[in-house]
């Protein structure tokens, strides 16, 4: 069975960053996330909110374009269109923010029915 100096419950905005400094400090780290690593705000929440939020903003903007003396047709919107650019956001954050890089660490994911996963052992 491994053993480690530090456990750390939830792959999220403050639990990876924490789990990747103990790590960096010499502690071997058990991180634990029971879904996504990046947590909700990546996956589901602020990170994907943002964007379509962005899209949809700049479709009001262009809706209200004749207010000041602008015109380029009758906006449209595609939604599928817009949730792809989401997905795209989400794998370029994911390119720059690669799983753990740093020694002495382990991604361990729970799922709902209690079973542990043991994903992967990063080191520099």
């Amino acid at each position: 069975m491994e053993k480690f100096d530090v456990t750390v419950i939830g792959g999220g905005p403050g639990g990876y960053p924490a789990a990747i400094r103990a790590a960096q400090l010499g502690a071997s780290v058990a991180l634990v996330e029971k879904e996504e690593l990046g947590g909700t705000c990546l996956n589901w929440g602020c990170i994907p909110t943002k964007t379509l939020i962005a899209s949809s903003e700049l479709f009001h903007r262009m809706s209200h374009a004749g207010d000041l003396g602008l015109s380029a047709g009758k906006p449209s919107f595609d939604y599928a269109a817009m949730s792809k650019r989401k997905w795209i956001a989400l794998e370029t954050l994911f390119t720059f923010c690669p799983p753990a890089p740093c020694a002495r660490m382990a991604l361990i994911s729970i799922s709902q029915s209690g079973m542990v996963m043991l994903w992967a052992m990063y080191s520099i």
